[in-house]
């Protein structure tokens, strides 16, 4: 399975502008500073240790995606209905706020600011 899909033609926010992805072969840090070496931003990816010695090495911000977040509370789902359904509330409510925003960047930036961040502080509260 591929590792890093690195965008080669980025374009900025949800405006419908193609991105294009080179894709390796592992999640390595080797290949990992080939594709991000000279990228000064965020990076959004899963928890893998090598993002964080990347984002040790380069000067690049993590911001971990949902998706395995989502998977196991779905796998759970049967067994755990209850909190399964509180966690996909949780990120139903990040969704929502990126909805919000629609197109606009500078809006998603401050609700991001504001309401994604409470909304995580309080998942995290309630995990806990």
């Amino acid at each position: 399975m591929p590792g890093w899909w690195t965008p080669v033609g980025l374009t900025s926010g949800r405006t419908g502008r193609g991105t294009t992805f080179d894709i390796c072969e592992t999640k390595g840090t080797v290949d990992g500073v080939r594709v991000l070496g000279g990228f000064n931003g965020t990076v959004i990816g899963d928890a893998a240790t090598t993002h964080d010695a990347l984002a040790r090495a380069l000067p690049i911000t993590l911001a971990h995606c949902w998706a395995h977040v989502v998977r196991a509370a779905e796998q759970v789902e049967v067994a755990h209905p209850i909190q399964a359904a509180k966690i996909l509330g949780f990120i139903r409510k990040l969704y929502d706020v990126e909805d919000e925003a629609g197109d606009d960047d500078d809006q998603r930036r401050a609700l991001r600011d504001t309401k994604s961040r409470a909304l995580v502080k309080e998942f995290y509260a309630w995990r806990l």
